[in-house]
């Protein structure tokens, strides 16, 4: 007997607890029994399995109905849709009648229809085997509607009559009941299919259910609901059904709504108003989830030969996704039972996730659906990451949901909220089944669109991306976008659509069409806006300034990387690749046979160099030998710029970014910048008339029309990205690829020794005069740019000519510089290193036919590289010096160096070589 007067609303409430709303707990009355839990437990399983029973019984009614394509094409959709909408129905009015309601009858009544359902099914697959598809289709719809019908008085029935126990753990033995539903159907399918022998590979049992497979796999659901029936009404045996009602403490309990009347009834706005968080998640969560696990899972096949396994055959394979979804749903259904893991008391946070789970969506297109080929060509992907995922994120949201019905209303609400959240669980599935239709219709006029009548539909590309951005955002998220591009333009040519809307080359006429300076009354190529997002003070940079302020930036900053200016800068330069040197000599002292990184050497080199000339001081890299806390964020935010691609291409997914991505990351960001803002204003007012780039932006600044103090800001940050990652990624190819041929190797070394009689005459100007120094630098552009990836354009109104073929306004056009450099078109052995393509004289001529006007490694035209000239400048003299004071042989494990991913920038491993003293007199100061 329920005691009215145990109850009193919690004084605390949760942090993300809706305004107003206090909480009811369990009464002492309602004892845990692992009894009750069992029974509740078999009632989740009998709940849903009728449900699964369709889904996983997708071979056995595609062999029924493929004689009729339309049949087979929509059967799957046609039966989520009847019974959906009947189950919504039935929830919706079952909601609403809840005076005098006899919830056990409710459920009771549920398991006599399953039985005689399921019955009729498995007797259909001997005595209507012969119909016509027509008439089974109209009976399998009735059997949908009967089984539906069963399923939302279940609902009903089952999630009132727990609720008012009022104890979460058993809604969470319903909740767990249903993943097993999910689970065992599907075992049940793949064994009914297997227990029947292969008769060949041209028989149509061979590759569908079998009516004795089908027998079997029904006539489980009826034995699974005659054991439900049985223990529920032990269950009313031995704990007869008490309705809760309203008492005098009720009443003075802000969670009663005094609006409702009827001492009986609560209004469906009321509970609405309470658990308004908690309905939404769970109505998110399954209209997500129906919008693409059934529809895709029923498509999808493995990417494997069906005669090597019959794993591999669909009748196997297609349950086998069904079972990897429900055995995720399943441990997410479990997992809410591990104290502190469930979202019942933190509805907000439900909420978040239930939108968050979209982004599961797309991976489904990675897949083998219907055989078109796969993406992602891999069945574990599919199984463990897309199944397994996606099904655990249902079934621990659901659960956490439907677990907090209780606890947000007062305890004579309850069994109504219990109705409630079934009818909005219920909701879910329909919009969700609904939606399915949607997504699919879209997605065929979104591919027939892109494939045949898209303004680029006539460049070649792979299907699946030229329909979609998803293949491209997943190369740079992979880092392999360089790689798959290059293999892109081998199989399709010059040109390539590697996007809906995007375009990318590897002809040198590409460059001056897309890149060069136009003519009077033509348009620019801009930078796409979307792909660049400004500094955190909110001013761009000359990377991303627009076409006005990027000339005045330019010719402002164009003083600071003259050659005067460099020849000024020289003696910095001098500093720090003296330091180098030294800092190697040291480690040389300190061991007989060192092996040292150079990737890292390069990078301390360069940034502290590019430190000094923006800032006026170093980041002491080389001092500290360790990187500087600013330093490593920078490289860290170039491998996060591929996954910030996501967003920028998917606006609407914005909303999630601040939940995905780290606050610490945030706040670092922010730091790092302000550092350099701190640095930059400490050099400003130290007023001093050093050479580096300050002095020659304040310099031309002076009559008011320079560079604000916000933009120099933000350009001092761009500097040092910039100026020290591609110089260090650059000198870091060329001494691999020189170690790699020991002859272009030794070669330069005596070019260089044999040019300079002490350290102390190595000078700009007498570098810059050895042919085999500038060649192998030029060699090491070509085969491994600094920077790889695209450099992508937006196509001006009106349209234009690239390559001498017509692209219309708005599309977005590139030159892959990787894959323009290694192309057999523009290079002769383009994947071979061989400086001598660039020198006059014996062993060129080979290389006579190179089309040297497709290598521009510093970008073409108005936006090229502002800082080439210190970019040569600082290659020639600290290879130079590296090589007059060492020799170097590369270790057995950097063998593959050259094998990397890339994020806009080279994602560079370390380099590690051997070094000793070279045999030249050295100047190392020790």
């Amino acid at each position: 007997m329920v005691s009215d007067t145990a109850y009193e609303p919690l004084e605390d409430q949760a942090e993300d607890d809706p305004a107003g709303i206090e909480h009811s707990q369990p009464q002492p009355w309602s004892r845990f029994s692992r009894f009750e839990y069992s029974i509740f437990f078999l009632l989740g399983v009998s709940m849903l399995w009728a449900w699964n029973m369709f889904l996983a019984a997708a071979p056995y009614f595609h062999n029924r109905f493929e004689s009729s394509e339309w049949t087979a094409t929509h059967y799957q959709s046609s039966i989520l849709s009847v019974s959906t909408i009947t189950n919504l129905a039935t929830a919706y009015t079952l909601a609403k009648v809840q005076k005098n309601a006899s919830y056990p009858w409710r459920v009771t009544l549920s398991l006599l229809i399953n039985c005689v359902i399921f019955t009729l099914l498995a007797f259909s697959t001997i005595v209507l085997k012969d119909i016509s598809v027509g008439a089974y289709f109209g009976f399998l719809m009735v059997m949908v509607f009967g089984a539906s019908l069963a399923t939302g008085l279940n609902q009903n029935g089952v999630f009132a009559y727990v609720s008012g126990f009022g104890r979460e753990e058993y809604t969470q033995a319903i909740m767990s009941g249903q993943g097993v539903a999910g689970v065992l159907p599907c075992i049940v399918q793949i064994i009914s299919v297997l227990v029947v022998p292969r008769k060949g590979a041209t028989d149509k049992e061979s590759t569908t259910s079998s009516p004795k497979s089908a027998f079997i796999y029904f006539l489980t659901a009826t034995g699974v609901s005659v054991f439900a029936l049985l223990a529920f009404l032990y269950l009313l045996r031995e704990r007869p059904y008490t309705q809760v009602k309203r008492t005098d403490h009720d009443e003075d309990s802000n969670l009663v709504d005094h609006e409702d009347s009827d001492d009986q009834t609560v209004s469906l706005w009321t509970l609405f108003k309470k658990l308004r968080y908690l309905a939404t998640a769970v109505f998110l969560c399954f209209t997500v989830t129906m919008m693409a696990f059934p529809v895709y899972t029923s498509e999808i096949l493995s990417i494997n030969d069906p005669q090597k396994s019959r794993l591999y055959d669909p009748p196997v394979f297609i349950p086998l996704g069904f079972l990897f979804w429900n055995i995720g749903d399943l441990c997410g259904r479990l997992a809410v039972a591990i104290p502190g893991l469930s979202l019942a008391h933190r509805p907000w946070f439900a909420f978040v996730l239930s939108v968050a789970r979209v982004g599961f969506i797309p991976l489904y297109l990675f897949c083998n659906v219907n055989g078109r080929g796969a993406f992602v060509s891999s069945d574990v992907f599919y199984l463990f990451v897309v199944q397994l995922f996606f099904g655990a994120t249902n079934g621990y949201l659901a659960s956490s949901c439907m677990m907090g019905a209780t606890y947000w209303v007062a305890p004579h609400e309850r069994q109504a909220a219990g109705g409630f959240m079934s009818m909005m669980l219920v909701g879910g599935l329909t919009a969700g089944s609904l939606l399915s239709f949607l997504l699919i219709g879209y997605c065929a006029a979104w591919t027939t669109y892109n494939l045949y009548f898209h303004p680029l539909s006539r460049y070649p590309g792979p299907k699946l991306a030229v329909c979609s951005l998803l293949p491209h955002l997943l190369w740079d998220i992979q880092g392999k976008q360089h790689d798959v591009l290059k293999k892109l333009h081998d199989k399709y040519g010059d040109v390539v659509r590697i996007a809906p809307n995007t375009l990318v080359y590897r002809a040198s006429a590409a460059w001056k069409d897309i890149y060069g300076h136009r003519k009077k009354g033509q348009s620019v190529f801009l930078k796409d806006p979307s792909l660049y997002s400004p500094t955190p003070n909110g001013v761009n940079a000359i990377i991303t300034a627009n076409e006005l302020d990027h000339q005045r930036m330019r010719r402002l900053l164009t003083h600071a990387f003259s050659n005067k200016a460099l020849g000024e800068q020289e003696e910095i330069l001098h500093t720090y690749a003296d330091m180098l040197i030294n800092k190697l000599g040291e480690v040389l002292c300190g061991s007989s046979s060192p092996v040292v990184d150079m990737a890292r050497w390069f990078n301390f080199t360069t940034f502290d160099l590019i430190g000094d000339l923006a800032f006026g001081e170093p980041f002491d890299c080389l001092a500290n030998n360790q990187y500087h806390w600013w330093v490593q964020i920078i490289l860290d935010a170039v491998k996060a710029s591929a996954y910030l691609k996501v967003f920028w291409f998917y606006p609407f997914l914005l909303p999630l970014f601040a939940l995905l991505v780290p606050k610490h990351l945030l706040e670092k960001r922010t730091a790092s910048f302000n550092l350099s803002v701190e640095k930059m204003r400490r050099r400003i007012n130290s007023h001093t008339t050093r050479p580096d780039f300050t002095s020659y932006i304040l310099k031309h600044s002076k009559d008011g029309r320079g560079l604000s103090q916000s933009e120099i800001d933000a350009n001092a940050a761009v500097f040092v990205l910039a100026g020290s990652e591609t110089t260090a990624a650059l000198l870091s190819g060329c001494m691999y690829y020189l170690l790699c041929e020991q002859d272009k190797y030794t070669r330069l070394i005596m070019e260089i020794r044999g040019a300079f009689e002490k350290a102390s005459d190595i000078n700009l100007t007498a570098i810059a005069e050895l042919p085999y120094l500038n060649a192998v630098l030029t060699e090491s552009l070509r085969i491994y740019p600094p920077i790889p990836a695209m450099l992508p354009r937006i196509v001006p109104a009106g349209g234009a000519m690239i390559n001498d073929r017509y692209v219309p306004e708005g599309a977005s056009v590139s030159i892959s510089l990787y894959s323009a450099f290694r192309a057999e078109t523009n290079f002769k052995d383009a994947d071979s290193f061989v400086p001598e393509r660039w020198l006059d004289g014996p062993g060129s001529e080979s290389y006579a036919s190179d089309d040297k006007e497709a290598f521009n490694p510093f970008s073409y035209g108005p936006r090229n590289c502002l800082g080439q000239h210190l970019a040569n400048a600082e290659m020639r003299l600290i290879l130079t010096k590296l090589l007059w004071h060492f020799d170097f042989a590369l270790q057995p494990e950097c063998v593959n160096w050259a094998a990397q991913r890339s994020f806009s920038l080279w994602s560079r491993p370390p380099l590690m070589v051997k070094l000793s003293r070279a045999g030249a007199e050295s100047d190392i100061v020790v």
